[in-house]
């Protein structure tokens, strides 16, 4: 598929969906958290595993469909691990790539976490947030509505 990439419900929401999109607040959320890890995950990988999952579930960026993803990558990074130590750079080339794809892919490469804003109390993170693409720095029908009831109200 040619073009950029599509834009979440929260992306949308939270540029002002200036395109006045249809946004489905009904698409699915999985459940958080990965769990234990799965059988075909062991060795080195398992001890990824519990030791990254603690972190990302307290971050809250995994969630049940992120296994399989989240398992690529605890095994990777093993496999990685394995080639540092026995200094093999053929090896810690190669894994280290596919580590970092697999990063990419669940959002948490730096950059990739960079263009992720969390979506409850966003805007109290953000002090430029008044100044949106929709509203280009005029107030919003809401913060419109709200002065005037406290003029009518004074």
């Amino acid at each position: 598929m040619g073009g950029r990439p599509r834009k979440s419900p929260e992306e949308h929401a939270q540029n002002g969906n200036p395109s006045k999109l249809n946004l489905d607040d009904t698409a699915p959320k999985p459940p958080p958290g990965v769990g234990d890890p799965p059988g075909w995950i062991v060795k080195r990988a398992r001890v990824v595993w519990v030791e990254w999952a603690q972190v990302l579930e307290r971050s809250k960026f995994l969630a049940e469909t992120d296994a399989a993803v989240f398992g690529m990558f605890c095994v990777s990074f093993a496999k990685y691990q394995e080639a540092v130590l026995v200094d093999d750079e053929a090896g810690i080339k190669s894994w280290r790539k596919d580590a970092e794809a697999s990063l990419r892919l669940m959002g948490l490469s730096p950059t990739e976490r960079s263009k992720v804003m969390a979506s409850q109390g966003a805007d109290d993170l953000n002090p430029y947030s008044v100044y949106s693409k929709t509203t280009r720095g005029r107030p919003t029908r809401e913060e419109e509505a709200a002065k005037k009831a406290r003029k009518d109200g004074a």
